[in-house]
Parts: C-alpha cells; sequence; structure tokens
C-alpha cells in the first residue's frame, strides 16, 4: 500500500508523524479485537470482555468496522498532505 511504503519515519513532532501515530494506535486497537481481549471504556470503546461470545461478536464486528474506516480516513488525509 502507497501509505505504508512512503511514510515509514516522518519528522518528529510534525503533523504527519501525528496521523501515523494515530493510525498506528487504531491498528493496535485491531489487534485487540482479534485476540478477544478486554478493551477498557477509559479509551473511548466499551468493554465486552464480561460479554458470551455470542453477545460479543456482533459488537465485536462494529467496533472493527469503525476503526478501519477511521484508518481509511486517517490514511486519507496524510496522501492528501504529502500531495
Amino acid at each position: 500500500m502507497e501509505y505504508d511504503r512512503a511514510i515509514k519515519d516522518p519528522p518528529a513532532g510534525s503533523e504527519l508523524s501525528h496521523l501515523t501515530d494515530q493510525v498506528d494506535s487504531l491498528k493496535r486497537y485491531l489487534a485487540l479485537l482479534d485476540r478477544d481481549l478486554y478493551i477498557s471504556s477509559k479509551d473511548g470503546l466499551i468493554v465486552y470482555g464480561v460479554l458470551s461470545k455470542e453477545e460479543a461478536e456482533p459488537i465485536r464486528a462494529q467496533l472493527k468496522a469503525g476503526i478501519e474506516k477511521k484508518i481509511t480516513e486517517v490514511k486519507t488525509e496524510i496522501r492528501k498532505k504529502m500531495d
């Protein structure tokens, strides 16, 4: 993907650095969702680990879709700033 090849080490403190950090953070949330771990409500997400697998799956799917959408939005913003 163009984003992954083009943005490897943006200048520290730059807007691109902030945006790439945001993408990395969102990717970590996706990894947590795949591992079936608790997600803290202090991070702006809900805790679903106390639910049964059947109850948690729709919530997980919704969270993943929202996070993936945000990653796409941030990557689009990065591409605009690179042009």
